[in-house]
């Protein structure tokens, strides 16, 4: 089902037969988001593309699905992006449709060009086989700012094991993961050896070559730290999404505040 958010009584009936007696502890959860942008901006072409009386909205999940595969196909169209299989192994995960073009949005970072994404379009005109029309719409879609905990690798790792019926902290352990803030012991840590200098990451070690480039530029800084201090005996790391978070919370704290501390002014 691809929407933004789902409602108790829409997870009840996909993990239940007859959701009769059945109850969560939440009203609401994240669906999937990454599918519902996408099939929105496919509503759109397809309606740009004269399918406008078709009454996609009144279709279930599954319908809209075969509707809109089959009116792509009818314009040449490639549909491999519009299914994902967390399934596969790499290098097939990494190289399908839908991965490779969920990458092209979310990490692409603008051109010179006049509209600023004339590289983007051109890349997935040639990836879905789409005219330039259509690519401008898929182009437009945009995603969550935000990073998961997991990385696509963990994860392909640990959910086979959630399938099979463990829980989460079960599968972590089954996959090789410590469900823990902090993945070593203080046994282990006071064992750990370490080494002298951080080892800069090869070139085109990850997908995001300005990610790559940050973290070599940090690296440099830590290895220079070393040089005129010794190694440090902890170093800890704040990301600019954390810091985004402590603002808001602050925000919210202060509108709490405000009107106690102008209450005890007066």
């Amino acid at each position: 089902m691809f929407k933004d958010k789902l409602k108790d009584s829409d997870l009840l009936k996909l993990l239940f037969k007859t959701t009769k007696g059945q109850s969560v502890n939440f009203k609401e959860v994240d669906g999937n988001r990454t599918m519902a942008t996408l099939m929105k901006a496919c509503f759109k072409i397809a309606e740009n593309l004269g399918y406008d009386d078709i009454g996609l909205s009144k279709l279930s999940s599954e319908d809209q699905m075969v509707r809109i595969e089959g009116i792509f196909k009818e314009q040449g169209f490639k549909t491999g992006f519009l299914h994902f299989d967390s399934s596969l192994a790499s290098p097939e995960f990494e190289n399908q449709d839908s991965y490779r073009l969920w990458h092209l949005l979310y990490s692409y970072e603008g051109d010179k060009s006049a509209s600023g994404n004339e590289s983007l379009v051109k890349c997935i005109m040639d990836l879905c086989s789409m005219d330039e029309g259509s690519a401008k719409i898929l182009a437009s879609c945009t995603f969550l700012p935000d990073y998961g905990s997991l990385s696509a690798k963990a994860m392909r790792k640990i959910l086979p094991y959630m399938k099979d019926g463990l829980e989460y902290t079960a599968a972590c352990a089954m996959a090789g993961y410590r469900h823990s803030k902090r993945s070593l012991t203080k046994e282990e840590l006071d064992t750990k050896e370490y080494s002298d200098r951080l080892s800069l990451l090869p070139k085109n070690t990850l997908r995001n070559p300005v990610v790559e480039k940050i973290l070599n530029q940090m690296i440099n800084v830590v290895n220079s730290v070393i040089d005129v201090y010794g190694k440090p005996d902890e170093i800890r790391i704040e990301m600019a999404r954390e810091l985004k978070r402590v603002r808001k919370k602050e925000r919210r704290h202060k509108g709490i505040l405000h009107p106690r501390l102008r209450k005890a002014r007066k």
